[in-house]
């Protein structure tokens, strides 16, 4: 047995249990290592990654669910592996999380579980971790809020390529007046290789190319990411924190740059929270499934709740929203960050 501990911040204490030792341990281990502490007095949240009996007395059946106060139980399919969690004192200050995964499912987990349980609990302590990227310069950070696939990475790449500094890809932690940032690896795909060819290792630009065949061949169906540390790409790059200063919206659409600026906060926000729970579809279904049970719980006003926060967090931010044509340059990128962010980081 391997007992990991995290402290994010010091706003929220994690610890992973691994029973059992798998290959996928180490990519496991890897994923939070930025956050990892030898001790922590206790935990917010604990995950155990093992076989499990379920505690299935007294629950009630919510489609694919199993719930009972505080408690809740799920069991899927993924391609030809079955997933089961179960969810232990989902309302507590401390949650427990137990994970059957088997471990060829253990990368699935990652995204699929942890992370999102690790932003449930940062959001209930009132620091939104949201599906957001985020970069900062002298001017303050900005936030980068969009649905997969639009073009956050691109932009993050870009920027730090021209000296900005790093919080965030996939996930970022808003403080009131402040942006706390969340060091995971990259998924870098082949398209990004351009941006970061003279920064990475030949090893990583090798898979990255080899990707990039692969993905030709299967006539454009099958995308594969390699796994990049930032500090890989710009050894000094990352920042603690900064000062959210210009929040941008990204859509992906026609053939042309559309920059809108000052947007209103309120409609900002509430995109951002859509796109969160569309991306954190796994987490979004289990608080539906409880809180349609328990229609008194606290939970029944988490996404009321979230709005707030945002609200809260990002009350001085200039919002803007920019409209990607389908296909665009770093040229484009370049023009966007100028029209943005009009100083030099």
């Amino acid at each position: 047995m391997k007992i990991i501990n995290y402290s994010f911040h010091d706003l929220l204490k994690v610890r992973i249990v691994l029973r059992n030792a798998t290959p996928f341990n180490k990519y496991l281990e890897e994923t939070f290592r930025y956050y990892q502490v030898d001790e922590i007095s206790s935990a917010d949240l604990t995950f155990f990654l093992d076989n499990f009996s379920a505690q299935k007395d007294g629950c009630k059946s919510k489609g694919d669910f199993l719930v009972k106060k505080n408690y809740i139980y799920h069991r899927f399919k993924h391609k030809i592996n079955m997933m089961e969690i179960e969810i232990d004192g989902i309302e507590d200050n401390e949650t427990i999380v137990r994970i059957n995964s088997g471990w060829l499912n253990t990368i699935r987990a990652i995204g699929h579980v942890l992370s999102p349980f690790i932003r449930f609990k940062l959001i209930r302590k009132g620091y939104p971790a949201l599906f957001i990227s985020c970069v900062a310069g002298k001017n303050g950070a900005i936030v980068l809020s969009a649905k997969g696939h639009t073009g956050k990475t691109t932009m993050v790449l870009w920027a730090i390529k021209h000296g900005f500094s790093f919080l965030g890809d996939g996930t970022v932690i808003l403080g009131r007046n402040k942006v706390y940032n969340f060091i995971v690896p990259l998924n870098l795909f082949a398209n990004h290789f351009p941006i970061v060819k003279d920064s990475l290792s030949l090893k990583a630009c090798f898979t990255l190319l080899c990707n990039k065949v692969l993905y030709l061949l299967s006539d454009k169906k099958h995308k594969l990411f390699a796994r990049i540390n930032v500090t890989d790409i710009s050894r000094d790059c990352v920042v603690k924190e900064s000062l959210p200063t210009y929040v941008c919206l990204l859509e992906r659409r026609g053939d042309k740059l559309v920059i809108e600026h000052n947007i209103d906060n309120t409609t900002a926000t509430k995109e951002m929270v859509s796109i969160h729970k569309s991306t954190d579809g796994l987490m979004t279904r289990i608080l539906s499934a409880y809180t349609s049970v328990f229609t008194n719980s606290e939970l029944v006003n988490y996404w009321t709740n979230l709005e707030l926060e945002i609200d809260r967090c990002l009350e001085y931010a200039k919002f803007h929203r920019i409209t990607f044509p389908e296909s665009y340059s770093l040229d484009i990128v370049s023009h966007v960050y100028d029209k943005v962010y009009s100083e030099a980081p």
